[in-house]
């Protein structure tokens, strides 16, 4: 991230703000599609997290992200798409708790 943001703090700072607002943007719409049972939905928000959660290498994220964005891949019924959403719900919240105290 220091790379992208070219060894600037303020740009870096920058970057994870909207990083952080976007991504709890992203989780109140999982939790609301995961309501709904709208697997079609949360492959789409899966798809535009997954780039950022690669860029920051976040881990226990990636993979469950990526399962989301390609479910039939994976063959994934709709309880073991929604099973992973609460799952990766839980780390991605995690995360933004940890990056919230770090900065």
């Amino acid at each position: 991230m220091r790379l992208f943001a070219h060894g600037d703090s303020e740009s870096l700072y920058a970057i994870l703000d909207t990083f952080y607002e976007s991504t709890v943007e992203n989780v109140k719409e999982l939790e609301a599609l995961m309501a709904k049972e709208d697997i079609l939905d949360i492959e789409k928000i899966a798809h535009r997290m997954l780039p950022m959660f690669k860029q920051i290498k976040a881990k226990k994220v990636v993979p469950i992200l990526e399962k989301l964005e390609h479910p039939d891949q994976y063959k994934l019924n709709k309880p073991a798409i929604l099973s992973l959403t609460k799952e990766g719900v839980y780390y991605i919240k995690e995360l933004l708790s940890k990056l919230k105290v770090e900065n």
